[in-house]
């Protein structure tokens, strides 16, 4: 079983600006096949906040389904449960994450899992002890691997020419350790409730 973020898993490759990008789960089920079920957690319709000017401006973040799936979840008073997606109020939904396929959620996932209401998840950056010279530069070895995968050339091609530079702010911001609300990094959480609000009206 695979119980991860959304972004992360999902049993199909997506299509993202021409590109066939394999996901997490993905790799596994290969090997593993049916023995393997993916479930999602509860989480953002989300994408990097640059996507949202620079790459996919017809795309936006907030929650899933307009609110539905989190309108449901607190409805029950957010008490914490798991589901099978198939057959489910949910399942035939569309899979909206920032992605070419025409998917529904049933599609992409065998389970869903609500653990916590959206304005609660705490988001936690930085570390106790200082990012080493070698450790960053493992990281943009990374971001560049994701960027081409994601067929974002220009911003691969920066990362290797000034990468140093980045190194250097990557050190200085991870030896900063913090929490915040993640609902707080998106310019439109306050419409987020709203839209979660409508469907409890309509319940």
């Amino acid at each position: 079983m695979v119980i991860t973020s959304r972004e992360y898993a999902g049993k199909y490759d997506v299509q993202c600006r021409g590109n066939r990008v394999k996901r997490q789960a993905s790799f596994i089920k290969d090997i593993y096949g049916d023995k393997v079920k993916t479930v999602a957690m509860n989480w953002y319709k989300w994408m990097p906040l640059n996507w949202q000017t620079q790459i996919l401006p017809n795309k936006t973040n907030g929650l899933s389904a307009n609110g539905k799936f989190d309108a449901a979840f607190e409805l029950t008073n957010c008490n914490p449960m798991g589901f099978n997606l198939a057959d489910s109020p949910f399942g035939d939904d569309e899979y909206d994450y920032p992605y070419d396929n025409n998917l529904k959620w049933q599609d992409v996932f065998d389970g869903f899992i609500f653990h916590e209401p959206y304005y609660n998840i705490i988001g936690k950056a930085g570390f106790p002890t200082k990012i080493t010279t070698k450790q960053s530069k493992e990281y943009i070895k990374r971001i560049i691997i994701y960027d081409k995968a994601y067929n974002d050339k220009k911003e691969a091609r920066l990362l290797k020419w000034f990468g140093w530079i980045y190194k250097y702010i990557l050190k200085k911001e991870y030896r900063n350790e913090r929490t915040f609300p993640c609902y707080e990094i998106y310019e439109n959480h306050k419409e987020w409730k709203s839209e979660m609000n409508r469907w409890m009206e309509n319940k």
